[in-house]
């Protein structure tokens, strides 16, 4: 497989990263830029940032699209060896309002099934936003003093 194609592996995953962060709720998000030291600037609505100076809620985000991009970018160019298993945990904890909670669950369930092999393992202590997202066949919760497992 030519790696090469379609522009260098890094630009692929810095395109790749900024349509899954818009596409999870960071509209003004109009460049990524990952370097090689794991460093991401950003810019948002025209003036340039980095990744410690946006909010929690975008941070969060962006730390999805970032591992969601590594995976996909990873399939497509033949590189890496990602096991295709994503644990988000405590989503509502950096999200400020239920809605802002129930558009990245949408979207992460959009993005489960656009991705070929990944798997999506969300842990919250808020089981009943959880469920009611996703639906009691897609869930495991303990409730009280109840074990999960």
């Amino acid at each position: 497989m030519d790696h090469s194609e379609g522009g260098s592996s890094l630009d692929r995953l810095n395109t790749e990263i900024l349509a899954l962060a818009r596409q999870l709720g960071v509209p003004m998000l109009e460049e990524v830029n990952l370097n090689t030291n794991a460093s991401l600037r950003l810019t948002k609505g025209g003036e340039p940032t980095t990744f410690s100076a946006v909010t929690a809620g975008e941070r969060l985000r962006l730390r999805i699209a970032t591992a969601v991009a590594l995976l996909r970018v990873g399939q497509e160019r033949g590189l890496g060896r990602h096991p295709g298993l994503l644990i988000v945990d405590s989503p509502a904890a950096e999200e400020v309002s239920p809605n802002d909670l129930t558009a990245v669950l949408c979207e992460l369930q959009t993005i489960a099934q656009e991705t070929e092999g990944l798997q999506i393992i969300i842990g919250s202590a808020n089981a009943r936003a959880i469920v009611a997202q996703l639906g009691e066949q897609w869930c495991r919760s303990a409730m009280g003093d109840d074990y999960l497992w």
